[in-house]
């Protein structure tokens, strides 16, 4: 066990370190993938558009995230998480069926189409607060932490590649003397807010009146 891994453990309740010490095998997640199935890509991308944890991210960003989800299948009792372990990999979204949350081995709630669980792994955290046991057949998209993270990279950079590259040709070309006056901090703030807006035909960026 890791260092880091050890010093979560430390810091859990005794119930959750005695888990901790459970011998039962690690998830395996991918047999439970389904290869090539069909996505219901616009309710996908509402859905994640809802969940707290996502909600910074703008509609390319949703749907990249959508588009890379995929779907998974888990029988009736079949867990897709489990409570102490710190090998999670994968957040899901629930689309069909309904899984029991269970804690301590007492079932607390049910997460149904459109609930999540797992997000903490986008966090570099794998840590499991709870076990997640589907309840008859129940499907769900799904994704691991490490793959989100690359795709939020991704997003990061080519969102600011166009608008640092306009805000460069407006310091080099020097028409706007603000932007002439500004000191390399300030400079470096501008790349860092910078974003690119897209506009359609005739709409009105500014409009005249009291400031």
């Amino acid at each position: 066990m890791s260092p880091r891994s050890q010093e979560l453990v430390s810091r859990m309740p005794a119930d959750m370190k005695e888990l901790m010490s459970d011998s039962s095998p690690v998830l395996d997640l991918p047999k439970h993938l389904v290869p090539l199935a069909e996505k219901d890509a616009a309710w996908l991308e509402e859905t994640l558009r809802r969940i707290h944890f996502f909600q910074d991210l703008d509609d390319e960003g949703r749907k990249a995230l959508a588009d890379a989800m995929e779907v998974f299948s888990f029988e009736d009792g079949v867990e897709a998480a489990r409570q102490g372990s710190l090998q999670g990999t994968h957040f899901f979204i629930v689309s069909k069926g309904t899984f029991v949350v269970l804690r301590n081995g007492q079932a607390k709630s049910e997460i149904i189409r459109g609930g999540a669980f797992g997000e903490n792994v986008v966090l570099l955290t794998g840590a499991q607060s709870s076990t997640i046991r589907a309840k008859g057949k129940a499907e769900a998209y799904g994704m691991s932490g490490a793959s989100a993270r690359k795709l939020f990279v991704l997003q990061h950079q080519q969102k600011h590649k166009a608008s640092n590259g306009a805000v460069n040709d407006a310091i080099s070309s020097g028409s706007c003397w603000l932007l002439q006056k500004l000191t390399p901090y300030q400079i470096q703030r501008l790349f860092d807010a910078a974003s690119t807006q897209s506009f359609a035909s005739g709409e009105t960026l500014f409009s005249a009146g009291p400031v």
